[in-house]
C-alpha cells in the first residue's frame, strides 16, 4: 500500500514538472515571436512561426545560431539583436536575411527564398566582328533565382568595326630614271590600308635597271617645275620643288648660278633632283635648273630667285681640331660674325648679329672648325643677378633652335657632329629680355663625355 502511494505520488511530480516546463517553453517561444513580430510588424509569419528560428525547438537553425552569436538566450531577444544580422545571410542561399523577412521567406533555411521578377539577361561573349556586325546567344537570366521573363529583349546582335589588319608590305613613289644601270624609290606608307604595326619585310628601294637607248631622240626634257622658299633665314636653302618630264626618261638634274645651258659632261649632274641648295653668302639669289636625258639633250633652264637673310659665312681652316681631352676655357670677344682659327684661344665660334627687321630678336651665328671624333655641342645664355642676391638665369638653346629657361639640367644643342655652321634667326628674344649685361656660353665636349670640354665666353650688353 504504501508504495503504490509513492508511486502515485512519484506520476503525480512527473506529470505536474513535464506540464510546468511545457507551459514554461510555451511562454518563452510566444515571448520571442512577439518581440520578432514587434521588430518586423510586416512579416509574414505569425507568433506561431517557431521555424524562423528553430529547426525543431529547442534546436535553432543558422539564423537561430547568428542570433545567439549575437547575445540572445533562453531569456533574451531583443531588436537589436535582430538588427545586428539582417545584412548577413545565414542560410547561405544568395539573400540577405532582412531580404527575406521581408519577401516572407526562411532567413535560416536554404531550400526558401524569396521570389524575385526576372529583370534582364545574361548571355555568352560576342563573337568577331563580320562584316560591320557581331553576335551572342541568350543564356540565362538575371538576377540569379529570379522567375517570370523580362520585360526587355534581348540584345543578341551589335554594330562593330574590325580591328586594324596587320602591315605586310609597303607603298612606294614611282621608280626614278635609271642611272648608272639602277633605279630607286622611296617608300609612300604600308599596306593593307588603315594597318598597324611594322611589316616584317625589308622596303625594296633599288633596283637594277637597263637605260632606253638614246639612238634618235632628239627631244629634250621639259621642266615642270621648280621652286624656292622667297625668303630663308639659312645659308642653306631647301628646294620646295623641282620636278621635270621626258619622252623617255630623265635621267640627271643640276642646278646652276647662271643661267648658260651646261654641257651634259659638266661635273655636278645628279641622278635624283636635289632637295636643297648652299650659298657663301647672303643677299638676293637666283639659281636656274636643268635636266638631261639619256641621249644628252638638256632642257631649258627654270629660273628661281630666294632672299638669303642670313647674314655670315663659315671661316674654314686647314686641317681638323682634336676633340676636348681636357678642360680649357677661353673668353672672345663680340663680333658679327664667327671666326674660326686652328689657336683654340683666337677662335669665335658663336657671336651675335644685328637686331631682327621687327626688333624683337637677335641672331646667333655658329662655326666650329672640323673636329677628328664626333662631339656634342652645348649653347647657353646666362643672365647673372643684377642687385648681386637674386640668382642668375639661365637659358638653354634646345635642338629646335630656340632658348628655353634651364630647369633641371642643361642639354646639349647638337649631338655626334663633327661640324656645325649655321645662324639661327630670332634665336634670342631680345625684346622680352631685361636691359643689363649677358654672357653668351659655347662649349664642345667629346660625344657623350661632359668631363672633358671646350668653352668659349663671349660677354653682351642689352640697352
Amino acid at each position: 500500500m504504501r508504495k503504490k502511494i509513492l508511486f502515485l505520488l512519484l506520476t503525480l511530480t512527473l506529470v505536474l514538472g513535464f506540464a510546468s516546463i511545457a507551459s514554461a517553453v510555451s511562454g518563452r517561444l510566444s515571448d520571442w515571436l512577439n518581440y520578432y513580430n514587434g521588430t518586423y510588424p510586416a512579416g509574414a509569419f505569425t507568433s506561431s512561426s517557431c521555424n524562423v528560428c528553430h529547426t525543431s525547438a529547442p534546436a535553432v537553425n543558422s539564423y537561430g545560431s547568428a542570433l545567439m552569436a549575437k547575445g540572445m538566450t533562453r531569456n533574451s531577444l531583443t531588436s537589436t539583436m535582430m538588427v545586428a544580422v539582417e545584412s548577413s545571410d545565414s542560410d547561405g542561399d544568395g539573400f540577405t536575411n532582412i531580404a527575406e523577412i521581408r519577401a516572407g521567406s526562411l532567413p535560416g533555411v536554404v531550400s526558401s527564398t524569396p521570389s524575385i521578377a526576372c529583370t534582364g539577361y545574361t548571355y555568352s561573349g560576342w563573337s568577331a566582328c563580320v562584316n560591320g556586325q557581331q553576335t551572342r546567344t541568350q543564356t540565362g537570366t538575371t538576377p540569379a533565382g529570379c522567375t517570370g521573363t523580362p520585360t526587355t529583349q534581348p540584345v543578341l546582335t551589335q554594330a562593330c568595326t574590325p580591328p586594324p589588319a596587320a602591315c605586310t608590305g609597303y607603298t612606294y613613289s614611282g621608280w626614278s630614271a635609271c642611272v648608272n644601270g639602277q633605279q630607286t624609290r622611296t617608300q609612300t606608307g604600308t599596306t593593307p590600308a588603315g594597318c598597324t604595326g611594322t611589316p616584317t619585310t625589308q622596303p625594296v628601294l633599288t633596283q637594277a635597271c637597263t637605260p632606253p637607248p638614246a639612238t634618235g631622240d632628239t627631244t629634250a626634257p621639259t621642266i615642270t617645275s621648280f621652286e624656292l622658299p622667297a625668303t630663308f633665314n639659312k645659308l642653306t636653302v631647301p628646294i620646295l620643288s623641282f620636278a621635270a618630264t621626258d619622252d623617255i626618261g630623265v635621267v640627271a638634274y643640276k642646278i646652276t648660278r647662271t643661267s648658260s645651258k651646261p654641257s651634259g659632261s659638266r661635273k655636278g649632274w645628279k641622278g635624283t633632283p636635289p632637295t636643297s641648295i648652299r650659298f657663301d653668302e647672303a643677299g638676293v639669289k637666283t639659281v636656274y635648273a636643268w635636266a638631261k636625258d639619256a641621249a644628252g639633250n638638256i632642257s631649258l633652264g627654270a629660273k628661281a630667285v630666294v632672299r638669303v637673310a642670313a647674314r655670315h659665312r663659315g671661316y674654314d681652316v686647314e686641317g681638323e681640331l682634336s676633340e676636348p681631352s681636357g678642360r680649357q676655357v677661353y673668353g672672345s670677344n663680340l663680333k658679327i660674325a664667327p671666326r674660326r682659327a686652328d689657336d683654340l684661344s683666337k677662335m669665335v665660334p658663336a657671336s651675335l648679329g644685328a637686331i631682327s627687321e621687327d626688333g624683337s630678336s637677335l641672331e646667333l651665328f655658329v662655326s666650329i672648325g672640323k673636329f677628328r671624333g664626333a662631339v656634342d655641342v652645348y649653347v647657353s645664355l646666362y643672365r647673372p643677378a643684377l642687385d648681386g642676391l637674386t640668382p642668375m638665369t639661365l637659358y638653354n638653346l634646345t635642338p629646335a633652335g630656340v632658348f628655353e629657361e634651364v630647369v633641371d639640367a642643361v642639354l646639349p644643342w647638337k649631338t655626334n657632329v663633327t661640324d656645325v655652321n649655321e645662324s639661327i634667326a630670332a634665336g634670342l628674344p631680345a625684346a622680352g629680355l631685361p636691359a643689363g649685361a649677358y654672357i653668351l656660353r659655347f662649349g664642345v665636349t667629346p660625344s657623350g663625355n661632359t668631363d672633358n670640354y671646350y668653352q668659349w665666353y663671349t660677354p653682351f650688353t642689352i640697352q
